[in-house]
């Protein structure tokens, strides 16, 4: 009888995992999209935002510092800027001379509403896939005031903060403590922005 019960959890632990990969895949898609369609009626919300001219394409690595990641962190840390794209910069943060990254940073330096819109559009989509109750802490967001002009904050999906049309991207799954902590480098970054 042990044996069965521990098939059927095994089955559901995979079944969570690739539902989880899926909605990530599919969050990822919907934000490199974007899309200027009208909201269908769903929880995504919209941000009005006054337009501004583009921003100007920093290093990410110098709008969060590997010194901000150290301190809260408690560790020295190391910054290694990703490849940069087209209107994207990224960086990774983590121990020296360690190759894992305990948390990383996206700036998208334009299009910022388009893909906060899409980040929405992905996670309420992945929800309506994934009909587990336990996926909603995997998926969930909550708002914070005070960061930017909007942000949604994630222990899991990656914490998005929108100021004017930048959107900034932090992956923090990895890190202990990730919502105060986030809260603390995501002012740092807008601070410099």
């Amino acid at each position: 009888m042990s044996s069965v019960v521990a098939r059927t959890r095994a089955r559901r632990a995979t079944s969570l995992i690739i539902r989880v990969t899926a909605t990530a895949i599919l969050a990822g898609v919907a934000a490199a999209c974007g899309d200027d369609a009208d909201d269908d009626g769903g929880s995504t919300e919209r941000v009005a935002i006054k337009a501004q001219a583009p921003a100007t394409h920093r290093d990410a690595c110098e709008i969060i510092t590997a010194e901000d990641v150290a301190a809260v962190e408690g560790q020295p840390m190391q910054a290694q800027p990703d490849e940069a794209r087209v209107a994207e910069t990224a960086c990774s943060y983590g121990p020296p001379g360690s190759s894992i990254a305990l948390m990383s940073l996206n700036i998208h330096w334009r299009d910022g509403r388009q893909l906060w819109e899409a980040w929405g559009m992905g996670r309420d989509f992945a929800g309506r896939m994934m009909a587990d109750p336990g996926a909603d802490s995997i998926i969930a967001w909550e708002s914070l005031e005070g960061i930017g002009d909007a942000v949604r904050y994630g222990d899991i999906m990656p914490s998005l903060v929108l100021v004017d049309d930048v959107l900034l991207e932090l992956h923090m799954s990895l890190v202990t403590d990730s919502r105060a902590k986030f809260a603390v480098l995501a002012r740092k970054a807008v601070s410099r922005l």
